[in-house]
């Protein structure tokens, strides 16, 4: 993990060094982050345990105090910083905690670059995030809703498959275990602020009813298109 991390550093030198000597630094735009928190695990599961065997020493790195990592959907797993710099214009220096979406790069880079709405396809899920990057009112960015979506029963970090809704301070998980997908009951989901909880330790289902009502028509609402994968209870297995 170490010699990885090197390597993108260095990698990542080069090219603020490249772009410096080619005097376009300040007219180039740099968008950085990552997919998935880092690895939580020791001990894989399935068919990964034999190429991952070494991971059962230590987990090569820790999200504390995040829970979960990678192949997780708890903070751990999704939450990761993003940097994005364009000198002409974004104004640098500045720490943002509005929660954007990896969808949203590409109507981002669509605006800057002036490209029509009319000129994109119409099922683009994500949003420009140019306000929070010019400094601008974000308000609808950091109330609107923002989904994820694992459709696996199991998953390599041995933990269940998932999706989730997250809205304002609060996060809605359902799982893809087989009491989620057998009925659809309190067990099967999972209700925290992360202002408050940021560990997601204290699951708010049963004492925020209101607000997990809300949430779980809009996520059930949103995994209704069927274009959407989701896992099936198998009749042949009990």
């Amino acid at each position: 993990m170490a010699g990885m991390i090197r390597a993108v550093d260095e990698s990542f030198e080069k090219l603020l060094g490249t772009l410096e000597s080619e005097g376009i630094t300040e007219d180039t735009i740099l968008i950085f982050l990552s997919d998935n928190g880092g690895v939580h695990w020791a001990k894989a599961k399935g068919p990964a345990s034999t190429r991952l065997e070494r991971l059962k020493i230590a987990p090569p790195t820790s999200n504390v105090p995040l829970r979960g990592g990678k192949s997780s959907y708890y903070e751990g797993g999704v939450r990761v910083p993003l940097i994005a710099s364009w000198p002409t214009k974004w104004k640098g220096k500045r720490t943002v905690d509005t929660p954007v979406h990896l969808i949203d790069i590409l109507p981002t880079l669509a605006e800057v670059a002036e490209v029509t709405k009319q000129a994109l396809p119409t099922d683009i899920d994500g949003e420009s995030i140019e306000p929070i990057l010019e400094d601008q009112d974000d308000t609808h960015l950091k109330e609107r809703p923002l989904f994820c979506h694992f459709p696996r029963r199991s998953t390599t970090a041995g933990t269940n498959g998932g999706s989730f809704i997250r809205k304002g301070p609060y996060k809605l998980i359902k799982t893809w275990d087989r009491k989620g997908l057998a009925e659809d009951n309190f067990a099967s989901y999972e209700l925290y602020h992360l202002e408050n909880d940021i560990d997601e330790s204290e699951n708010l289902v049963t004492q925020k009813p209101e607000v997990f009502k809300k949430l779980k028509v809009e996520l059930n609402e949103w995994l209704s298109n069927d274009e959407l994968l989701k896992p099936k209870l198998n009749p042949s297995y009990n």
